[in-house]
């Protein structure tokens, strides 16, 4: 019968420790942060990032949430001029893929 209480007497202080929990809590990292770090990444990292980016770059191009400059909407309007000018002053896909396959 001692046995059972010195038992019983552990089981009890056991259940009186606290418990404790991991948990996953992320800290936001500012913009200065992450450039510091992407030195330090490995160039899979890096083109994974770069994917991303721009993943993210053409969702808000397509969505029209895109914030261009007045740069890049002067240049777009010149390249849109050129091609109403002679549309037939361009290549094709195909051509195009071909060269870059060559």
């Amino acid at each position: 019968m001692r046995s059972s209480v010195r038992i019983q007497g552990i089981i009890g202080a056991i259940q009186l420790l606290p418990v404790l929990t991991l948990q996953t809590r992320f800290i936001p990292m500012s913009k200065a942060e992450i450039l510091e770090q992407l030195p330090k990444l490995s160039s899979v990292e890096l083109r994974e990032i770069c994917d991303r980016i721009w993943q993210l770059e053409e969702e808000q191009l397509l969505s029209g949430r895109a914030n261009s400059s007045d740069e890049e909407k002067a240049l777009l309007d010149s390249e849109l001029d050129d091609y109403s000018r002679n549309r037939e002053a361009g290549s094709s896909w195909g051509e195009v893929k071909s060269r870059l396959n060559q």
